[in-house]
């Protein structure tokens, strides 16, 4: 579940701050997604080694849903395709309960899905990011997500 959360982007900042944040996350693929979406440019999708995460920064990036048919994970496909067309549609597809309030709770930017998350620091990273308040991200213990947390949720 981290990595399809941790995966999860809707908005933007300067890129200059997002870069510094970025730079803070410690999985190069997840960093490079950062980059990518921080800066609204699909070229940083390249160095991303793992195919799924490619094809899924991809879509969100290019905000094109075709991109998510090439992903072999069912539930990342879903939420590809949510995010490439804004969209919680395509979360009642996704299987893991947590995944599925998550999505819904971006798609519709309404933090009330987010409390039937299990795990703290996902039930506050995805407040976060429905409400695009950073300042729930400074509850999230583990570091990697905090940092995405505050790049993600302006």
């Amino acid at each position: 579940m981290k990595k399809l959360i941790a995966s999860l982007v809707f908005g933007q900042m300067l890129a200059t701050a997002a870069w510094a944040n970025c730079s803070s996350i410690r999985d190069a693929d997840q960093r490079y997604l950062c980059r990518a979406r921080e800066s609204s440019q699909a070229s940083q999708c390249s160095s991303i080694r793992d195919n799924d995460t490619r094809y899924f920064c991809r879509g969100v990036v290019e905000k094109r849903a075709s991109h998510c048919s090439s992903i072999r994970d069912t539930d990342l496909r879903y939420q590809c395709r949510a995010e490439a067309d804004s969209s919680s549609g395509n979360c009642s597809s996704i299987r893991d309960a947590d995944q599925r309030y998550f999505c819904r709770a971006v798609a519709a930017g309404q933090s009330s899905q987010c409390s039937s998350i299990r795990d703290a620091d996902q039930r506050y990273y995805c407040r976060a990011r429905a409400d695009r308040q950073p300042s729930h991200c400074s509850s999230i213990k583990d570091s990697d997500l905090r940092y995405q947390c505050r790049d993600e949720s302006k």
